[in-house]
């Protein structure tokens, strides 16, 4: 399946979200939102060693992923520029 990048609105910022970066880079998952509703996202991800990694976004620079084509059962196909 193709994973799409999907502008993020700032409403839409919820735990566990898969996003990505605006510029690009890994997928991260949302594990916490700054009190300040809609300000900054808390994301996690895994680097190239398998560390996890964490780190705090202005939630305008992230981009939700959507996964396209999984109902088809197509095999799923990361997209990283």
């Amino acid at each position: 399946m193709a994973i799409i990048a999907l502008q993020m609105n700032r409403s839409e910022a919820k735990l566990g979200t898969a996003v990505r970066l605006f510029i690009g880079g890994p997928k991260m998952i949302i594990s916490e939102l700054d009190p300040a509703p809609g300000t900054h996202a808390q994301c996690v991800w895994f680097d190239d060693d398998d560390r996890r990694q964490q780190g705090w976004f202005d939630i305008s620079w992230l981009r939700q992923l959507e996964a396209k084509g999984a109902e088809e059962g197509e095999e799923e196909e990361d997209e990283e520029n």
